[in-house]
């Protein structure tokens, strides 16, 4: 048998086991993709049907805030002065989130409106609505009953509130002050003192009509919150009604609607449905309304859902995700539903009635698009991937036919390349056996020569008393800087310094100490400079250079002023200098712009030149040559 067959036959079995893989991971990510269909559409339904049911309980606890304000038994519902109406706009203003404040007579009559203003209706006309009913007549009939009950409940609610008071007064005198019970008569005896003073307020839903006479910018039903109005001796005289903006929370509809757009979910529909009369209370494109309601009601489980808790279930051709948010029964059961229980507080009537059935509902449909989509890429890789490892089998059986070799020619080309000098080449061959560890012990003694050579370049461009340029690197370096200067024509300048009578320093300290003071000046001196481009070198003996390319004489002046001033307060001592009894330095400098014909002897000279005048003049100075 062929060596060709041989392999073929020993391979080909490769093949079954990773297409095997490849069904598995795809089954699994499908069921990934699902799985996370269903987290991101249940969290964002979630988080909007909870901050949807947190503006509607802040803006059910303004409700009282506004009519505790504005009511009150001296006001007229029949004429209001420019200072009550000025009044009510303030505090519609400081409490967004309303659209409309009306005051109707008892047939439920407008007398009064006040548009609040909003970033939508501040360039409306105002509308005059007076004499159009504020709210229809099933409305009207249960705030007559509500305030005959409450007419008929005062004596009972003076005497629940008289006794709060007595166990409060019992509590304090024995300095129960702080405990729970305190805190919940203590609420107990607001709640039934506001009760006392008014009849409850009534959430609804509706009044579409009302809306759009009063030509506000949505056109729809919306929470609105009925007040009854009494005179000072408790008689019914009319009803304050307060409208939620519907726009708010349409607002949050649409800002879940793109949370699932930036997630992927292109076509996702979301609205508002209600469940009792099958309809839905916002834009729902495309969504039956009898489809849905079939969908959430083949579906047990969603009406045992809390406030703001989401269920989400497959459809035919797609996902629903839905979550309660409160409808005005709830509203209205969540502030005064325990006003028989009146020593409860209105957090735990909260509690108990959030597994009540609402009528209302978010829903988002997800159709299969999404899934569809990812299932079809995830397809494709798969099938990429299967037909990539079938053409890598088919690759390696002609290689391992073709020979062998191939490992140890290019080990050969690559040996002959860094024989040459080239030793960035290394060889590439990444394999476990013989071979492949053969190859990463001739990249590690490559690594090695490769750092040798460096630090044999560093070595020979670097002094190795001082530690910084040598002479070498300093004619190699100014020899590119000055090249480079006369093609961009900008300054190149060269400061040489001596230290002064070291000759009789390194006499009389000897040299040990010569060494170390040449150490410390180079030190010194090598720090000074900032920048990358300049290099300080070792002239040589007592000699320093700094080479500073792009700078002009007035820059090397400071630079040298510099250097020597900071040598000078070394404090190094020298007893043996003829000027100071310290160690001080001569400089020169020498700045040129090079011409095509100069060349970098001549900046060199001058600078040597600028040194010597300096030691002429008396040392410890600096000069700049006039070139």
């Amino acid at each position: 048998m062929k060596l060709r067959t041989r392999i073929t036959l020993w391979l080909s079995p490769v093949i079954i086991p990773m297409v095997a893989i490849n069904i598995i991971q795809f089954k699994g990510q499908t069921e990934a993709i699902e799985k996370n269909i269903k987290q991101i559409s249940l969290m964002a339904v979630e988080n909007t049907a909870n901050e949807i049911n947190d503006y509607l309980l802040l803006k059910d606890n303004t409700n009282d805030f506004i009519f505790d304000k504005l009511m009150n038994c001296q006001n007229s519902i029949s004429n209001l002065g420019p200072q009550k109406d000025s009044e009510i706009g303030l505090i519609l203003k400081k409490n967004p989130g309303f659209s409309l404040f009306v005051f109707a007579d008892r047939d439920g009559r407008v007398t009064y409106s006040n548009t609040a203003l909003t970033q939508r209706t501040r360039h409306l006309l105002p509308r005059n609505i007076k004499g159009q009913r504020a709210f229809n007549d099933s409305v009207h009939s249960v705030m007559l009953n509500s305030y005959w009950q409450w007419k008929s409940s005062q004596p009972q609610l003076n005497k629940q509130s008289q006794q709060v008071r007595l166990k409060l007064n019992d509590l304090t005198e024995r300095g129960e002050t702080n405990s729970r019970l305190y805190r919940r008569l203590q609420e107990s005896l607001v709640l039934s003192t506001r009760l006392i003073k008014n009849p409850a307020h009534k959430v609804f839903f509706g009044g579409r009509e009302i809306i759009e006479k009063a030509g506000l910018p949505f056109r729809t039903d919306t929470y609105f919150t009925v007040s009854p109005m009494l005179d000072c001796s408790d008689k019914l005289i009319g009803y304050a009604v307060l409208f939620l903006n519907w726009a708010m929370i349409e607002d949050r509809l649409y800002i879940l609607k793109q949370r699932l757009k930036a997630q992927g979910f292109e076509h996702a529909r979301v609205a508002i449905f209600d469940e009792n009369k099958q309809v839905f209370l916002t834009e729902a494109g495309t969504i039956s309304a009898t489809e849905l309601g079939r969908s959430i009601s083949s579906h047990p489980e969603t009406s045992q859902l809390k406030l703001g808790e989401a269920y989400f279930s497959p459809l035919i051709d797609g996902y629903l995700a839905t979550a309660r948010i409160a409808d005005a029964p709830i509203l209205n059961e969540i502030e005064y539903g325990q006003n028989q229980a009146i020593f409860k507080s209105v957090e735990i009537a909260f509690l108990k009635l959030a597994a009540k059935q609402s009528a209302f509902s978010i829903s988002v449909i997800i159709s299969n698009d999404t899934l569809i989509k990812q299932t079809r890429e995830l397809l494709i890789r798969m099938l990429a991937w299967t037909a990539g490892s079938g053409a890598l089998l088919l690759i390696l059986i002609v290689l391992l036919t073709r020979g062998l070799v191939a490992p140890a020619i290019v080990m050969a080309n690559t040996m002959r390349r860094i024989a040459k000098g080239d030793l960035k080449q290394r060889v590439e061959i990444p394999r476990n056996d013989e071979i492949g560890q053969l190859a990463s012990v001739f990249n590690r003694m490559t690594d090695q020569l490769e750092k040798q050579k460096v630090l044999l370049e560093s070595q020979s461009k670097t002094d190795a008393l001082t530690e910084v340029a040598n002479r070498r690197h300093f004619d190699e370096y100014l020899e590119q800087e000055w090249h480079s200067a006369q093609r961009t024509g900008d300054p190149l300048s060269l400061v040489i310094l001596d230290i002064d009578f070291f000759k009789p320093y390194n006499d009389n300290y000897g040299h040990s100490e010569g060494d170390v003071c040449l150490k410390k000046v180079a030190e010194v001196l090598s720090n000074l400079l900032v920048r990358s481009t300049d290099v300080f070198a070792r002239f040589g003996g007592e000699e320093f250079a700094c080479i500073l390319p792009h700078t002009n004489k007035m820059g090397a002046l400071t630079i040298g002023e510099k250097m020597r001033q900071v040598i000078a307060e070394l404090e190094i001592t020298h007893e043996y200098s003829a000027i100071e009894d310290y160690l001080t330095v001569s400089v020169g400098i020498a700045t040129l712009t090079p011409g095509d014909d100069d060349t970098s002897k001549l900046l060199i000279e001058l600078a040597d030149g600028a040194l010597y005048e300096a030691k002429h003049a008396g040392r410890n100075r600096v000069v700049v040559a006039n070139p």
